[in-house]
Formats: structure tokens, sequence, C-alpha cells
């Protein structure tokens, strides 16, 4: 009776081990660009559950557990620069250019939108902003390019 028990259980784990490997995205493709991109951006901007902890500790108890954390990100943003690159080669990641007729009123706007404590704006986070001459220039997921279109809409309406 045990050894049978023993055998289902392993069983069990085998092939739930199975069934993980497979449903996991495979390197190169949209989805594993997506997921390896998301999750190095949640790692730099500390929005993972152990970097909430972390800063509870440091925040309690004044002592830092980053050390060069500086290195770090800068690493973190180069792995990431090189999934967003790929998701823009594949066409999951729109890179688009907004005409804009007052720059400052948009800089204006960003900076108030960036600002806001606690904002969740996913777009603020995954997408990368160039501005200047009456343009903006915007490269990040497809989703988010209606945020930027308020945004400047919203702005130059004042």
């Amino acid at each position: 009776m045990r050894k049978r028990i023993v055998t289902a259980f392993f069983g069990v784990a085998v092939i739930g081990a199975f069934v993980f490997a497979l449903s996991r995205p495979k390197p190169g493709t949209i989805e594993w660009h997506k997921k390896e991109y998301f999750a190095l951006i949640d790692h730099i901007y500390g929005r993972r559950f152990v970097d909430r902890a972390r800063q509870l500790i440091e925040s309690n108890t004044g002592l830092l557990k980053r050390h060069n954390w500086q290195q770090q990100e800068q690493a973190l943003r180069l792995k990431a620069e090189v999934h967003r690159l790929a998701l823009v080669e594949m066409g999951d990641i729109a890179q688009r250019w907004f005409h804009v007729s007052n720059d400052n009123a948009v800089s204006d706007a960003l900076l108030a939108a960036t600002s806001k404590k606690g904002s969740t704006e996913r777009a603020l986070i995954t997408c990368q902003v160039v501005s200047g001459g009456g343009v903006l220039y915007v490269t990040g997921p497809s989703d988010d390019m209606a945020f930027w279109q308020n945004l400047i809409r919203e702005a130059e309406a004042k």
C-alpha cells in the first residue's frame, strides 16, 4: 500500500515537472522576450515581493542590503535593452513619433505624470521617451501608445 502511494506521488511529480517544462516559453520567442523583459523591469524598479521586503527592512533599520546597486542596475538595464530590441524587431514593441505643438506643456505633463506618488501607469515604465523639436519619440508596447496620445492631447489642450 505504501509503495503504491509513493509510486503514485512520484508519477504525479514527474508529470507535473514535464508539464511545467513544456509550458515555459521557448528562448527566442516573443513570449520569452516579453517574460524576460518585464521580469527585468520589475527587478529594476523594485516591484518584486523580495524587493518590497528588502525596501521595508532598509527603511526601518537603515541597513543597506544592495551594495554596488548602480552597477547591478546598469547590467539589468543592458539585459532589458537586448530583450526590448528583440521585441521591436519582432513587431511587438512599437516605435511612434508624435508631433507636438507645445514641447513645454508636454514635458510638464510628463513630469507631473511621472512624479505622482505611487503611480502605477505601466506606460511610464515600459516605454522610452525622447522629446524635443516638436516631436515626442516613444518606443514601447503597442498597448501603451494610447496613454501617450491622451497625455499629448490633454497637455496641448491646456
